[in-house]
């Protein structure tokens, strides 16, 4: 709830919109929110800590781990793999690259398969997946800049892109970073950005038509 308040703000200030009514509704949630700190504080000596998951997941091999789940979740739950795999594949170096990383991942991920940490199936999807995963955000990133260079006398429509990047960034972050585990459920508040950048990102796709 609290998170989409600095995304709201963000909108409010790119589409020049910060007036004392505007800033209205941001009071009361920020004023509970510093004084839920100012409480821990003042209970704990300390102020709150980003995450409280075991299994260190503030540690760098912890984030990768977490992140390549998040690249494999949004793959196989966004859309169909045929659909995705459409609109991601569309030229001769978008191949190069998905065969690369599939490669370089099927050597990652067999090694961690004959340790057990993989089942078949997981090793299959994983290494499918993963690939398009990191091509979906790439391209969703690349071309939300663009989309942002040229909406720059468009306010409105700058705002509307800028919130949906921003959004779509802080739950990639909170899950890959903050989050103990990479679970489904914590990913769902991404789907309305990422579903709704991924048709615009089909739209001017010249692989779909």
């Amino acid at each position: 709830m609290l998170s989409i308040i600095p995304l709201l703000f963000v909108y409010a200030a790119v589409r020049r919109e910060l007036t004392p009514l505007a800033l209205l509704p941001f009071t009361l949630p920020l004023s509970s929110f510093a004084s839920h700190i100012v409480w821990h504080v003042s209970a704990t000596g300390s102020p709150p800590r980003l995450s409280y998951g075991v299994g260190e997941p503030m540690t760098w091999h912890w984030i990768v781990q977490k992140g390549s789940s998040v690249l494999v979740t949004l793959a196989e739950a966004t859309v169909f793999f045929g659909v995705l795999y459409r609109v991601m594949i569309v030229k001769a170096r978008d191949y190069a690259v998905y065969l690369v990383l599939m490669l370089f991942l099927a050597a990652s991920i067999f090694t961690q398969y004959l340790a057990g940490s993989y089942s078949a199936p997981a090793a299959m999807l994983a290494i499918l997946l993963m690939p398009l995963g990191l091509l979906l955000l790439c391209q969703i990133y690349a071309r939300g800049w663009g989309w942002l260079r040229r909406e720059r006398d468009r306010p409105e429509t700058m705002a509307k892109t800028l919130l949906l990047l921003l959004w779509l960034t802080g739950v990639l972050f909170y899950v890959t970073v903050m989050m103990p585990y990479t679970s489904f459920r914590y990913l769902l508040p991404a789907f309305p950005p990422l579903i709704l950048l991924f048709v615009r990102l089909a739209e001017v796709s010249p692989a779909v038509g």
